[in-house]
């Protein structure tokens, strides 16, 4: 039924309410209010918005993920109260009486589901230190929780765990922590003292008011639903329980301001079927039974079915809002209300749903709360305030609308404890070369640190021939990686008995760093074989087919408790799998969103440099990284590969730069023996070669040149030297290993010194090139044929950083 407060307008998916038809019960009803929206870029998010802002609303906050959904919610508001909405605050002329201002700050890039991006949003806009150098805001008086998903549409037994629980994550546990953080604001600003009568946007009374949108489908079967209706029951117990807690007018303890009672009410609205995005996402059977086939469904709630439902969802939080703004004090004893079909107290239109909101028994009062200081942060998220200034001729149509921004610039950073230019300023130099990032390569603009972190040590599965290395210590070597700035990791699916995966995914979780980590790892290998035996059951885990990459990515991604990788390798070419299959099931993990980047390791070259022609041939994604055996000692990779991975713009990731722990100097290995301590390998026997020992002698003795004792370090800074966008893989068990491999990265090798080193394993030119002569851009020698012709000279390619 279409509601008589109502005359929807229909723009693109979305209806949006016209501004003429708001008056009566809820004309001014958020008067000089605040707002605080999450999820305010679409949907009922946007319609929320637009509400409060029409019934007089002082200032939005508008939350969310994406700027571009939030910045167009606050473009459409102020088309409706007829002003013009321009982001570089040009005006223009525009039909519409003016309104009062309404100020509409854009906080982007807030993921709800972080408490990291929560805390740091309350502490950074919310604060109360007085400091002059930035805009601060009295925390706002209504909270309006709307943030959610449903990605999760499967049947329970056929869903993946991590998406089914990611609803939760954002829905649930976004909602929590929202709330949580805005009650502590709340106590914090009134509870200081420094707030007072006619505070810009507040009270000055120490009242709150939350309104957590849940939905119908919280207590009814809903096809495709189970993860999205969990966390929807689940907040409505959570609404009742921040009522409960601070919805009393109880004195639990004295405070330094009494007169400034923090009571904060709480009210859940359950909208019916909306045709949201959100909606859009299930399938399209289930999503024409709950909007169009079942009306029962949407019967006896708050929200509908009709175009103007998501609009209607907007006023409805309205109402709810006045009959909360008009209770009164009295036993905390009443809980959230469920509308439910064939309910009396369901109205048959909306003014009639006003008038009984606003008359039926008052809202719980609230609950004293203590004075608490609320943490502040060094840095917070760029944030967007517009205010819309009424018209310059009030009512006189056709009056020029400008749009002015509220501080000098439409963007402004803030921070706690500096001045605005100060985020300008050159960010400081790292605790240690690990924190000076690179790009990784011209086709991956991600930037790495330039050693990455082998993860092959991380567990204890193969301690037979590597060593054991016990959760704890392997936490805490990742933990000194990270903490000196190195941000890639590498590891494998079949590592450690895939150990390695679940273990880094345990610490990344824990730490909550996943997207601060580039996190490569490869599919090929048979992962299960150490659990399901050799023979059939094992026989499709390994190779390069599309099988195995399927059945390979889900398990990492589950191991990994992530939903994407940064870089996955092929790890070895197979011979079976066509170059077609390959590329093309690669190229669909990409688009998926399940992978970022790709990558190919111990694979010949002609096979790399097929693969990406054709995939740049059918416009498919390339590798954009080669990992391979490279060291001073093995220099195979130096003939072919390095020159195809310049050629297509590839990153190197050497494994066994450092001789497989076989790099070490003379007294080094006394000490070993004194300990009783021997070399492992999983490649050729534990002890060093002739060859070897004279290797490490070299690198000793240029490590001296340069005032180190770490002759790892300089087999690290030769490989770093020989190429642009080297990322050596280093990997070990001792945080006081992983501190020498650091030393690399000051090192900067004179050609004498390569040469030097090379001479201990030389290596000379092969066929065609010991007779045409390699790259004059490389080498700056063309070849004899050339120099018959006439004399030339070439532009050189990059240098490596590490090239003196």
């Amino acid at each position: 039924m279409s509601s008589p407060l109502l005359q929807p307008t229909h723009h693109d998916i979305y209806p949006f309410v016209d501004p003429s038809p708001v008056s009566g019960q809820l004309a001014g009803s958020a008067k000089g209010k605040s707002v605080l929206i999450t999820g305010a870029g679409s949907g009922i998010g946007r319609a929320i918005a637009e509400a409060f802002a029409l019934a007089g609303a002082e200032r939005l906050f508008l939350v969310g993920r994406r700027e571009g959904g939030l910045r167009e919610t606050w473009r459409r508001i102020g088309e409706r109260m007829g002003l013009v909405g321009h982001v570089d605050g040009v005006g223009q002329e525009r039909e519409g009486e003016g309104r009062d201002g309404c100020e509409v700050v854009v906080l982007s890039g807030v993921d709800i589901s972080k408490r990291e991006d929560v805390d740091r949003m309350f502490a950074s806009y919310f604060g109360s230190d007085g400091s002059p150098e930035r805009k601060r805001f009295p925390p706002p008086d209504i909270l309006v929780s709307n943030a959610g998903t449903s990605g999760a549409t499967e049947k329970i037994a056929d869903s993946e765990p991590e998406m089914w629980w990611r609803d939760l994550e954002v829905n649930l546990k976004g909602t929590y922590l929202v709330a949580r953080r805005y009650i502590r604001a709340l106590r914090e600003y009134y509870g200081s003292g420094k707030a007072v009568e006619g505070d810009e946007g507040t009270s000055g009374k120490g009242e709150g008011r939350i309104i957590n949108v849940s939905s119908n489908a919280s207590w009814r079967y809903v096809p495709g639903r189970s993860s999205y209706a969990a966390s929807k029951l689940a907040i409505n117990s959570l609404t009742e329980y921040l009522d409960g807690e601070e919805g009393s007018d109880v004195v639990g303890s004295t405070t330094a301001h009494p007169k400034n009672k923090v009571i904060v009410r709480s009210v859940a609205l359950h909208p019916g079927g909306v045709d949201t995005d959100l909606a859009a996402t299930l399938p399209e059977d289930v999503r024409r039974r709950i909007l169009i086939d079942k009306p029962e469904l949407a019967a006896g709630t708050l929200g509908g079915r009709s175009p103007s439902s998501v609009a209607e969802v907007g006023m409805d939080t309205i109402a709810i809002l006045v009959r909360m703004m008009r209770a009164t004090a009295g036993p905390s004893n009443s809980r959230v209300k469920k509308w439910s079909a064939g309910d009396k107290r369901i109205p048959d239109s909306r003014a009639a749903a006003c008038k009984a909101l606003t008359e039926t028994r008052p809202h719980d009062p609230l609950w004293l709360l203590q004075s608490a200081r609320a943490t502040t942060y060094s840095h917070c998220r760029p944030y967007t305030t517009l205010r819309l200034q009424k018209a310059s001729a009030s009512g006189v149509r056709g009056a020029k609308s400008v749009l002015h921004p509220k501080l000098p610039s439409a963007y402004h950073f803030l921070l706690t404890n500096t001045p605005i230019m100060s985020l300008f300023e050159p960010a400081p130099e790292p605790k240690t070369e690990l924190g000076r990032y690179r790009v990784l390569s011209s086709t991956a603009g991600v930037r790495a640190s330039p050693l990455q972190l082998g993860a092959m040590s991380i567990g204890d599965a193969w301690s037979s021939f590597m060593g054991s290395m016990s959760k704890e210590q392997s936490f805490k070597l990742l933990d000194a990686f990270y903490d000196a700035g190195g941000n890639m990791i590498d590891t494998a699916n079949n590592y450690q008995n895939e150990q390695s995966e679940s273990w880094l995914g345990e610490w990344m979780e824990q730490r909550g760093i996943r997207d601060q980590i580039i996190l490569a790892t490869k599919f090929t290998t048979a992962y299960t074989i150490y659990k399901d035996g050799k023979g059939g059951p094992a026989v499709n885990t390994c190779g390069n087919h599309k099988k195995s990459l399927k059945t390979s990515l889900r398990e990492s991604l589950k191991k990994l408790r992530t939903d994407y990788i940064d870089v996955l390798y092929v790890h070895w070419w197979d011979w079976t799998t066509s170059i077609e299959e390959l590329m093309d099931s690669l190229d669909e993990v990409v688009k998926q969103g399940k992978v970022l980047y790709l990558g190919i390791s111990d694979t010949p070259a002609y096979i790399v440099a097929a693969c990406n022609t054709y995939a740049k041939a059918t416009h498919k994604t390339q590798f954009s990284i080669y990992q391979g055996r490279w060291s001073i000692l093995i220099r195979d990779m130096e003939r072919e590969i390095l020159p195809m991975c310049r050629h297509f713009g590839m990153a190197i990731a050497p494994w066994d730069a450092i001789g497989g722990g076989k790099f070490q100097s003379k007294a080094q290995m006394e000490e070993r023996k004194k300990n009783n301590e021997g070399l492992r390998s999983m490649l050729g026997s534990g002890e060093q070669t002739e060859q070897e020992q004279k290797m490490s002698a070299a690198l000793e003795e240029v490590g001296k040149e340069h005032g180190i004792g770490s002759v790892t370090a300089v087999a690290l800074a030769y490989v770093l030297s020989q190429a642009p966008n080297v990322f050596p893989i280093v990997g070990g068990r001792k945080v006081e290993h992983l501190m020498d491999n650091i030393q690399a990265l000051k090192l900067k090798l004179s050609d004498k010194q390569v040469e030097k080193l090379q001479a201990v394993a030389p290596q000379t030119p092969e066929f065609p090139m010991n007779f045409i002569g390699q790259d004059p851009h490389i080498t700056g020698q063309p070849s004899f044929l050339v120099n018959s012709t006439a004399r030339m000279a070439y532009v050189q390619a990059p240098k490596a950083i590490g090239h003196q």
